[in-house]
C-alpha cells in the first residue's frame, strides 16, 4: 500500500515535471517566435530607411545636377555675352587709343572713357570669379551630402548588428535558465 502511494506520488511528480518542461518549452518557442518577428520588423525598418535615404539622396543629386546644369547654361550665356562685350571694349579701346593721337583737346575725355571701360572689364572679371566660387561651393555641398549618407548607412548597420547580438544573448541566457531548471527538477525527482 505504501509502495503504491509512493509510486503514485513519484509518477505524479514525473508528470508535473513533464508538464513544466512542456510549458517552458512552449514559452521558449513563443520567445523565439517573438524574437524572430522583432528581427524581421527591424530588418524591414532598416530596409525602409535605406530606401527612403536612397530616394532622398537621388533627389538631392538630381536637384543639384539640375541646378549645376542650369548654372552651366547661364554661365555659357554670360560668358558669350562677356566675350562679345570684351571684344567690343577692346575694339573701342583700340579706336580710342588711335583717336588719342588725333586731337589733344579730346585727350581728357578719352582718358575718362578708357577708365570707364577698364572699370567695366574689372567688374566682369569679378563676376566671373564669383561664379567660379559658386560652382566650387555646389560641388563641396554634394560631396558633403554623400559623406553623410555613407556615415548614416554605417550607423544603421552597426545598430542592426548590436540589436541582433543583444537578442542572441537574451535567447542564450533563457536557454541556460531552462537547462538549469530542468536539471533542478531532474535532481528532485531522482530523490524519490
Amino acid at each position: 500500500m505504501l509502495v503504491e502511494e509512493l509510486t503514485k506520488m513519484h509518477e505524479q511528480r514525473v508528470q508535473n515535471l513533464k508538464d513544466t518542461v512542456t510549458a517552458r518549452t512552449d514559452q521558449f518557442e513563443s520567445l523565439l517566435h517573438e524574437v524572430e518577428v522583432a528581427r524581421r520588423k527591424a530588418d524591414l525598418i532598416k530596409l525602409q530607411l535605406e530606401e527612403k535615404h536612397k530616394r532622398e539622396l537621388e533627389q538631392v543629386k538630381q536637384t543639384a545636377q539640375e541646378s549645376t546644369d542650369r548654372h552651366a547654361r547661364l554661365m555659357q550665356e554670360q560668358n558669350a555675352k562677356l566675350e562679345k562685350s570684351m571684344e567690343f571694349l577692346k575694339r573701342s579701346w583700340k579706336e580710342l587709343d588711335e583717336k588719342e593721337h588725333q586731337n589733344q583737346a579730346d585727350r581728357t575725355r578719352l582718358e575718362r572713357e578708357k577708365k570707364e571701360y577698364q572699370r567695366h572689364l574689372d567688374i566682369m572679371d569679378q563676376e566671373t570669379e564669383r561664379q567660379k566660387k559658386f560652382l566650387a561651393h555646389q560641388v563641396k555641398l554634394i560631396q558633403k551630402h554623400e559623406e553623410e549618407s555613407k556615415k548614416l548607412s554605417l550607423l544603421m548597420q552597426n545598430m542592426t548588428l548590436r540589436l541582433a547580438t543583444k537578442q542572441q544573448a537574451e535567447i542564450e541566457k533563457q536557454q541556460m535558465e531552462e537547462i538549469k531548471e530542468s536539471k533542478k527538477f531532474g535532481v528532485t525527482c531522482t530523490t524519490f
